[in-house]
């Protein structure tokens, strides 16, 4: 008979399963433009939305070769990636199933994704610190001009 304390709430299971599911989802998303063929190397803006399409084409290329020096070979990268996924299909045909392998897998996956983000962020948070007044002045009218398209370019007819 199971004590109080070992009895999972009922909602525990469908929450892990719920949150592997949007985990795998995020992986395969990254995975999929980190195996794209089209990339030799990071995203020209190194997944950073309005602030990579605002910043000029040199600055884009200093962040891009920054990024390679710090993070390692992109190729090796995708390796790492292939392989993680290599071995979570064989997780997910192994019956019984290991949840928990899978989740660690995911996690692993996560965790290096998010050091490549803070490592673009960083970058990023450096070359705006090195930028001249009329370059931050640049980026911020171009950035400006990202976030705010001209009225006759705005799909929804927000006009504020």
């Amino acid at each position: 008979m199971k004590t109080p304390s070992a009895v999972a709430p009922r909602w525990l299971k469908p929450a892990f399963f719920v949150s592997v599911a949007l985990n795998l989802g995020l992986a395969g998303l990254i995975a999929g433009a980190a195996l794209s063929e089209r990339h030799r190397g990071p995203p020209p803006d190194l997944g950073f939305g309005p602030y990579g399409e605002a910043l000029s084409p040199e600055d884009r290329r200093g962040l891009r070769s920054a990024f390679r020096e710090q993070a390692g070979s992109m190729r090796d990268m995708r390796a790492q990636m292939r392989g993680d996924f290599d071995r979570l299909l064989v997780l997910l045909r192994q019956d019984p199933y290991d949840a928990e392998a899978a989740a660690q897998l995911i996690l692993a996956q996560q965790h290096r994704v998010d050091g490549a983000f803070d490592l673009g962020h960083k970058l990023l948070i450096e070359r705006l610190g090195r930028m001249t007044a009329a370059e931050r002045q640049a980026f911020a009218d171009r950035l400006q001009s990202v976030l705010r398209p001209p009225p006759h370019d705005r799909r929804d007819g927000d006009e504020d």
